[in-house]
């Protein structure tokens, strides 16, 4: 099944479900065909050389991909975005504030005991 898979996708491994996704497209010159390629976000179009045809199904090297996108997995929709959410932008920047005010606590206390 993985060889089956990789062949549909150009040859290289089918991204990470959830993330974002590079489109490219690579033109066969000696059937004709087009294969479209999906990669990681991150991995640059330029890194793909090697493509396995999605017409005759065999390797070729290509010269260049045309890029046609970048496609961003859908996002839940939420009415009203969770305030405690340990990913989000409030606890991204009270974090600081909070681990602050955590270990003056604690200096305190240990002071007032000892």
């Amino acid at each position: 099944m993985e060889s089956e898979e990789r062949q549909n996708n150009g040859g290289f491994p089918e991204p990470l479900g959830g993330e974002a996704v590079r489109l490219v497209r690579a033109e066969h010159g000696a059937c004709g065909a087009a294969t479209r390629v999906r990669l990681p976000q991150v991995l640059a179009a330029e890194a793909v050389r090697r493509v396995v045809c999605d017409g005759c199904h065999e390797p070729f090297e290509c010269d260049h991909v045309l890029e046609v996108g970048v496609v961003h997995p859908p996002r839940e929709n939420h009415a009203e975005p969770d305030r405690f959410d340990l990913h989000g932008h409030a606890w991204r920047y009270l974090s600081a504030p909070v681990a602050a005010a955590l270990v003056i606590g604690a200096l305190v206390l240990i002071q007032h005991l000892g």
